[in-house]
Parts: C-alpha cells; sequence; structure tokens
C-alpha cells in the first residue's frame, strides 16, 4: 500500500521531531540515507520531507522513485538539495518533472559537486528537460559515475547535448538513454557521437528505443499532466468557493458601509493594475507601495508586474518603470533560495514563447520590444545559472513573440553574456 501522504507527512514530523531534540543535546540528527520508493507520497508527502531535509543538512543519499510526484513536489525537493551539498546519489526515478521540475532540479545540480548517480528515468524529462540538465552537468561533477535518462521522451536534440554533457566525465561508468525517441537514425548518431568522445563503452542498450515522433514536443510540452489538471480543477474549485463567500462578505461589508481596506490600499490597487492594466492605477502608485506588495507576492505575480510594465511603455516614464522593477526582483531574489530564481524562469520562458504554452496569449510587437528591455536591466538581480539558463534559452530556441523585436533580444543576449564573463 505504501505510505501514502499522510505517511509521508508523519515520517517528515517524526524525523523533524528528531532531529530538534538531538539537535537541543549537542548532537544533531546526521540522516545519510533516505530511500521511500513506490510510496503514494505525491506532491504533499514530498514537500514535507524537503522541508525537513532542508534543515538536517547531511543527506547523501535520497532513493523516491515512483511516488506521483510532479513539478511542484520536484521544485520543492530541489530547494532541500540545495542545502545537502554532500548528496552522492539522486534517484527519482518515475515521477514527473517537465521542463518546469527538470529546470528547477538543473538549477540545483551545479552546486551539488559530489553527485556521483544521477536517476531521473521515466521521469518526463523529455528534450528541453535533457538540454537543461545537460548544461548543469557540463562544467561539473568530475566523480559522475552514472546518468539515467531513460524512457523519458527525449529527442536527438537532447541526446546530443547529453554527449557533450559527458565527454570529459572520466569516472562514468554507465548512460542509460534507452526508451527514448531518438528512432534508428538517432540511435546511430548517438552511438557514433559517444565513440567520437570515447564514451560509447559507457551506454546502456537502446533496444526499446520508441522512435522519432511527428507531433511537435512543444505544443506537448504545453499540456497539462492528467493528475496536474486534476489538482488544478480542485484547486479552482475552492478558489471559486473563497470568491464567492468572499463577495458574499463584501456585499455584507458594503451594505452596512463598510469599506474594504485592502481593495483600496496600495497592495489591492497592484492586483487590480495587473488584472486590467490601468494606468490611472499605477499613477495613483507610489514608487514606495511596491517595497510591500513584493513581500508578499507570489513568483507569477512579479512576472506579470514586467509584462504589464512593458504594456504600459508611453504611458509612463521609462525611469519610474526600471525603478519598480528594480527594488522588487532585488527584494525578492536577494535573500530567496534557488527555488524562487528556478520558478520565475519557469513562468517567464512560457510568456516569451521560448516554450510555448497555449494559456498565455503574446504582447503585440511594441510591447515586446519594451518588455525585453526591462527584462535586460533586471537580469542583473538574476543567480547566475537563472541568466546562463535563459541565455541558452534565447540563443537555441527560436519564438515567434520575439522575431519583431530582434534588436532587443540581441541586447539582451549581449547583456547575458557580459553577465556571464
Amino acid at each position: 500500500m505504501g505510505l501514502g501522504i499522510i505517511g509521508g507527512k508523519k515520517v517528515a514530523s517524526a524525523l523533524l521531531n528528531c532531529y530538534e531534540k538531538s539537535r537541543a543535546r549537542g548532537r544533531p540528527l546526521a540522516l545519510k540515507v533516505f530511500q521511500a520508493g513506490r510510496n503514494r507520497l505525491e506532491n504533499e508527502g514530498a514537500t514535507a520531507l524537503a522541508e525537513v531535509f532542508k534543515q538536517i543538512k547531511t543527506l547523501e543519499e535520497v532513493h523516491m522513485y515512483q511516488n506521483g510526484i510532479n513539478a511542484p513536489g520536484i521544485r520543492a525537493l530541489a530547494g532541500a538539495f540545495a542545502e545537502n551539498l554532500k548528496l552522492k546519489v539522486v534517484n527519482l526515478k518515475d515521477n514527473t518533472f517537465t521542463v518546469q521540475g527538470s529546470m528547477a532540479m538543473a538549477k540545483v545540480i551545479p552546486i551539488l559537486k559530489e553527485l556521483e548517480v544521477i536517476n531521473f528515468g521515466e521521469c518526463l524529462v523529455r528534450t528541453q528537460g535533457a538540454i537543461v540538465i545537460a548544461e548543469a552537468i557540463a562544467d561539473f561533477h568530475n566523480s559522475l559515475k552514472e546518468l539515467d535518462l531513460s524512457y523519458n521522451e527525449i529527442k536527438m536534440a537532447g541526446a546530443e547535448a547529453i554527449v557533450q554533457a559527458i565527454k570529459n566525465k572520466n569516472n562514468l561508468k554507465k548512460l542509460d538513454m534507452n526508451g527514448n525517441n531518438l528512432g534508428d537514425g538517432g540511435c546511430e548518431k548517438l552511438k557514433i557521437l559517444l565513440q567520437e568522445v570515447d564514451k560509447l563503452k559507457v551506454l546502456d542498450s537502446l533496444s526499446d528505443d520508441e522512435g522519432e515522433e511527428d507531433e511537435d514536443e512543444d505544443y506537448v510540452e504545453g499540456e497539462e499532466e492528467l493528475g496536474e489538471e486534476e489538482e488544478e480543477e480542485e484547486e479552482e474549485d475552492e478558489e471559486d468557493e473563497y470568491q464567492y463567500e468572499e463577495s458574499e462578505d463584501q456585499e455584507e461589508h458594503a451594505a452596512n458601509g463598510v469599506v474594504h481596506e485592502a481593495a483600496d490600499g496600495p497592495e489591492g490597487k497592484i492586483q487590480q493594475f495587473l488584472k486590467t492594466n490601468s494606468v490611472n492605477l499605477l499613477k495613483s502608485l507610489q514608487e514606495e507601495d511596491f517595497s510591500t506588495f513584493v513581500q508578499n507576492s507570489s513568483e507569477e505575480n512579479l512576472i506579470d508586474l514586467l509584462f504589464e510594465l512593458g504594456r504600459c511603455h508611453g504611458q509612463m516614464s521609462q525611469q519610474q518603470a526600471l525603478n519598480i522593477l528594480d527594488q522588487c526582483y532585488h527584494r525578492k531574489l536577494g535573500a530567496a533560495d534557488a527555488s524562487v530564481a528556478a520558478e520565475l524562469l519557469n513562468l517567464l520562458l512560457p510568456r516569451l514563447g521560448l516554450i510555448k504554452d497555449e494559456k498565455k496569449m503574446q504582447p503585440d510587437d511594441r510591447q515586446m520590444a519594451s518588455i525585453l528591455c526591462y527584462l535586460k536591466h533586471i537580469t542583473r538581480h538574476f543567480p547566475s545559472d537563472t541568466r546562463k539558463t535563459l541565455l541558452f534559452f534565447l540563443e537555441q530556441r527560436e519564438s515567434a513573440a520575439l522575431r519583431s523585436a530582434e534588436a532587443e533580444k540581441n541586447d539582451l543576449i549581449a547583456a547575458l553574456q557580459d553577465l556571464s564573463i
């Protein structure tokens, strides 16, 4: 039956209790190996455990394969791994990364310099995920012994990136790329590329390759997994219920002559601006009003702010927009852990058309030029790895939304290159 979500939370609570008591006695729990495979932990259980892992900081092996964990849970675990720098083995096989989870994990991999085994097999990493993971391991991890990216719908571009990433890994003993979408020609090409870098001997069998797919992977990336759809539907139902109750409360307050302060305060006005793009609302706010807003804002709010200020180009001074963005991104990223920057990037890439997302409308040409100018200015607040990942997508991916802002895109690329030196 497995632990399930409730069992996972109870284990997390017990571990935390043990850690706190042992720390109080001067001998804190130094957990090295955590194993909970096939336990149906899902996002909630994984997130509860991740919070404990952040405090323990001594993990060397984590085995949490086949637990129904998808991108939110993977992001939580990535944040926890960033606090456990002695990690040697990470086995998350048969969960569901997608590109969002892959990017979160790629963000933390470079600082885990003692990694020996990475098992992300059957995690729906796909080609884009394989590329960012390859970039993450390329310059580090000379101790890497095993890399499993099997059954991940990876096409040839992802396989080529992996070859480049492992070519100098002298301790690598096993590379598993079976069950992907390379096709017969791709399988042969992979073998040739590995032979050229003297790594063919580490390649596992490719006997279960799924063959090339004709469908556009970007479109598939834009789809939500079934489990996430169900989860989102539940959240939407809860949100609708909350909004209904809130509207009843507001009507009652109005009937009694009571004004809801949040709606009229700076934070309420900013939220309303993000929904309506009302320049009049924006003009009624002071730059310092955004200081309080950013403390309580989500990563999505910050990305919305970047795009909505871009849409106001010509109706407010550019310097005012830059000042607002500066203070918001500086405050949000200044003392944040790696997961915040990763989430910002996860939200930004679809809005730039670098990862297809059917739900987001692209700004018009003039607006995109302004947005890229503002983005160039605030990337100095991004961590180095986030800038490198953004640069990679800008250089390697085509986006219809960016074609008419080619000059601004090139300026952004140049700025990112300069910051990476």
